[in-house]
Parts: structure tokens; C-alpha cells; sequence
């Protein structure tokens, strides 16, 4: 159902919790210079390693294969960001790939 004309929200779950995503028209989004927002992945924009930064943050325990389906892009593709991610020292895997953890430097 639209309401004022935009898209109904979604709501999401896995095993951290329930969330709305609310999608808005390119005209009411903001970007990074318009001076708001959390600070996180400052300086990264709007790209696919920054909205993966944030993504870690929320939950160090995320795999590649659901951040691959948050973001609606390849897990070669979110591996190709985290790989990059790494070389610049913003990312590090800690413990093994399945029950480890992502800590973020950036």
C-alpha cells in the first residue's frame, strides 16, 4: 500500500531483531555533504563498502552471505569491497569464518 505516494515500508527480521526500511524518493535523501548523519563511514559516501561498514557495525557477527542480501548484491561483490576494505587496514576478520567476527577501524 503507498501512502503520500511512497512505497510501503518493509519490515525485516533474522535472529538480532525486527527493522523497517522506509524508502524515500532520491529528492528527500540526503548525502554526506550535507553535514547530518551518524559519522559512520565518513569520508566512504554512499557506496557499497560504506553501507557494508555500517552493516558490520550493527552486528560484528554478519556474514557475507547476508550482507550479500541486505544489500542486494553478489557475495563476489561483497567480497571484492571487503577485500578492499581490508588492504586499506578499515577491516579484520578475528576467529574463524563461521564463528568469528568483523572489527571495523574506520
Amino acid at each position: 500500500m503507498r501512502v503520500g505516494g511512497y512505497p510501503a515500508p518493509r519490515f525485516n527480521c533474522d535472529s538480532s531483531g525486527i527493522w523497517v526500511v522506509f524508502t524515500f524518493p532520491k529528492a528527500l535523501q540526503m548525502d554526506a555533504s550535507d553535514g547530518l548523519g551518524d559519522g559512520l563511514g565518513d569520508g566512504l559516501g554512499d557506496s557499497p563498502q560504506a553501507m557494508i561498514v555500517r552493516f558490520i557495525k550493527a552486528k560484528p557477527t554478519i556474514s557475507i552471505t547476508e550482507l550479500a542480501k541486505q544489500l542486494k548484491i553478489s557475495t563476489t561483490a561483497v567480497e571484492k569491497s571487503i577485500n578492499r576494505l581490508r588492504a586499506k587496514g578499515q577491516l579484520k576478520r578475528i576467529g574463524l569464518p563461521k564463528s568469528g567476527h568483523w572489527e571495523v577501524f574506520v
